[in-house]
């Protein structure tokens, strides 16, 4: 169907032309879903929109190479003729789904308007259709919602209604890029199923563009790993898995948080970081970063070549993949964080937390309402010294508004905040501010969370010129040995924050967290907006920084593999309750909640799980107005009429573990123990 020969493409800028993709070959059959994975630069996403002729809007142009769909060359073909072949043949879901429609139409008009195009169809006929693909896709009272404008839906809901356009005229290939990045664990699974359905009713090719291994495994025929614009592996999702045949894929792999891991091993990391265009190395150009680089890996560019029934771009990868070695991670960097681990009493609290409430009123102004958004409502929980404390939950459960209500950055409507037995909520600002320093944040943005207008050695020295009497000398020479701890040149203080990629802009957020000697540190979706390999360097050095300083963590996140990595206790959040509170290790192999088990059963690994998987269908209520009863009732397989009309408490079911739920799965693992014997 797709057939890609040698493809080439350049990018003209104010420097000169840049070469993005360099000698590409892809093909894909028809109904085949393949899988473009590798670090953001690789040159994932102007593969995809070169398919669609779309680069050529942003300043690209294929220089070499041609593009065959369906035994038609569409490299040069003009606008015109490729309007017939957008959305009609070729369809995309982009990344964004909130940019990728216009605010000013309604949903409706915007799916009927592709119908109208390519099918002919009357207004009412497109409408018609327009309202069973969004049934189609999983979203409620379609009639309702295609009068709706995009503010008006949620990510999820607007990236069903992305697929239902993209779907609309039946296209024989499909392009995803990154469509499920933004989505909580539940709605990506939801969208992986949708997504691998609609391509076997409608026989579609699906390319998937994704930096999520575990949703290739889930749902690709086939991978292609690309690297700084080139393929350097095409195997099938078995073999790609089974024995990786270059470094950069073994790298990639052994880069995730495994879901058994032990917290204290170090994560594998890939060195460094993706050249520029601008600068690309000579010979293979992973070589800088490849641990069995040799002489002839710099002079001499590897071809992408034929070996054990798979396509790799390695010298070496027939003798790599002989080694005992090749598929485990090494000795050395398991024990790394074990032999400085932390000396702190286990059962000292920190933070102790009793029955905190934030409401944000309805309405404002002269209007008068007694309705509230119950954000976070009647929380409990205390973090002890020197421990990450992990908070997870979907989007809306209200683990930010929970972070920052701890650290007083939102004032709290209710409850007390305890710090070391100090009540921070009775402070004023300026008591408040003797306790600012011994509290720092990073950020979940590394490109917003950092000022661009100044240079990344004034960004760190910031809090030290606020809160110490220090010199302009003292100031630099701390910030370039903060600079040193988080693994950044001291030279590089002059240099400002667009000359940094995304993992060492957030290297420079945390030097600025820790530049006081903080006690605590929130965490707030830290490393979701990076890379597997960079997020497994950042998770390394927020562990060594905690040994090394004694920090204790409250770490939020969705990817629940890393909150179980880094955390030693684990706090589930729905609707602003906490509905379960357990040790990392306990709560991921044995959870007690049936929503903690949803989350942990919606990880894509491309694995058949042992026990009955627990599917959390739908999407979380309005906080301005949930369920009666149990919050979660609504999507829980298990409620009763009990759980409609009484609220369960947070009790301690077992040692140092807390559950919300009348009836735990723990008491159902037991009671089917007792009848079983």
């Amino acid at each position: 169907m797709l057939e890609i020969k040698e493809l080439t493409i350049d990018f003209r800028t104010k420097k000169g032309t840049l070469t993005a993709i360099s000698n590409l070959d892809l093909s894909m059959k028809a109904g085949e879903t393949v899988c473009l994975v590798g670090e953001s630069g690789s040159g994932k996403t102007i593969t995809s929109k070169a398919i669609m002729r779309l680069i050529e809007y942003e300043n690209g142009v294929i220089s070499k190479g041609e593009i065959n769909f369906q035994g038609k060359n569409i490299t040069f073909l003009d606008q015109s003729s490729l309007q017939n072949i957008r959305g009609k043949k070729i369809a995309m879901i982009f990344q964004e789904p909130l940019s990728a429609f216009d605010p000013v139409f309604t949903i409706g008009f915007q799916i009927t308007e592709m119908i109208r195009k390519h099918q002919k169809s009357s207004k009412v006929d497109a409408w018609n259709k327009g309202i069973e693909l969004l049934r189609k896709v999983g979203i409620s009272e379609p009639e309702h919602r295609m009068k709706q404008y995009p503010n008006e839906f949620s990510g999820g809901m607007l990236q069903r209604a992305m697929i239902a356009m993209a779907i609309s005229c039946e296209p024989d290939l499909l392009i995803a890029d990154e469509p499920t990045t933004a989505l909580d664990v539940t709605i990506q699974l939801q969208i992986m199923e949708l997504l691998n359905s609609l391509k076997n009713e409608y026989n579609m090719g699906l390319l998937l563009i994704t930096h999520d291994l575990g949703i290739a495994a889930e749902l690709a025929d086939r991978i292609i790993v690309m690297y700084a614009g080139e393929v350097v592996e095409d195997a099938s999702t078995s073999q790609l898995f089974d024995a990786p045949h270059h470094p950069y894929t073994r790298g990639l792999l052994q880069s995730i948080p495994k879901m058994n891991g032990a917290k204290k091993n170090k994560l594998y990391s890939i060195d460094g970081s993706i050249p520029n265009l601008n600068d690309l190395p000579t010979g293979c150009r992973f070589h800088a970063r490849c641990p069995f680089a040799t002489e002839k890996c710099k002079n001499i560019k590897p071809k992408l070549e034929k070996v054990n029934h798979r396509l790799t771009a390695c010298f070496y990868s027939e003798e790599l993949v002989k080694r005992p070695d090749w598929n485990v991670l090494n000795e050395e960097q398991k024990t790394d964080l074990q032999d400085t681990d932390a000396k702190s009493d286990p059962e000292e609290i920190l933070f102790d937390i009793q029955n905190i409430s934030k409401y944000y009123p309805l309405d404002k102004g002269i209007r008068f309402s007694r309705k509230q958004v119950k954000a976070v409502d009647n929380v409990s929980f205390s973090i002890k010294k020197g421990e990450t404390f992990g908070l997870v939950g979907e989007s809306g459960s209200g683990k930010s508004t929970l972070g920052r209500a701890i650290l007083q950055l939102e004032k709290i409507t209710a409850g007390k905040v305890l710090y070391e037995g100090t009540s921070l909520d009775e402070l004023s600002n300026r008591k408040m501010s003797k306790y600012r320093k011994e509290m720092q944040m990073i950020f979940q943005d590394p490109y917003s969370s950092v000022n661009g207008r100044l240079k990344i050695g004034e960004i760190i020295a910031e809090p030290l010129k606020w809160h110490l009497n220090l010199s302009k000398k003292e100031i630099k020479e701390q910030v370039e040995g903060l600079l040193t701890m988080v693994g950044l040149k001291p030279e590089w203080y002059e240099r400002y924050p667009h000359e940094f990629s995304g993992g060492q802009r957030q290297r420079i957020g945390i030097a600025r967290a820790i530049a006081l000697n903080p006690s605590f540190i929130l965490a707030d979706e830290a490393v979701s907006a990076l890379d597997v390999s960079v997020q497994a360097q950042i998770i390394n050095l927020l562990q060594e920084l905690q040994k090394t300083m004694g920090l204790t963590y409250l770490f939020i996140g969705h990817d629940l593999g890393v909150v179980q990595h880094i955390s030693d206790r684990v706090g589930v959040m729905y609707l602003g309750k906490i509905v379960e509170i357990a040790p990392s290790e306990e709560l991921f192999q044995h959870p007690a909640h049936p929503y903690s088990r949803g989350l942990i059963d919606s990880i894509p690994n491309g694995k058949e799980s042992a026990r009955t998987k627990i599917k959390v269908e739908g999407e979380i209520p309005s906080p301005a107005n949930p369920p009666s009863g149990c919050r979660f009732r609504t999507r829980c397989p298990f409620a009763t009429e009990q759980c409609a009309i009484e609220e369960p408490e947070l009790k301690e079911v077992q040692k140092d573990r807390f559950v919300a739920c009348h009836y735990h799965l723990l008491a159902r693992d037991k009671e089917k123990e007792n009848i079983r014997h």
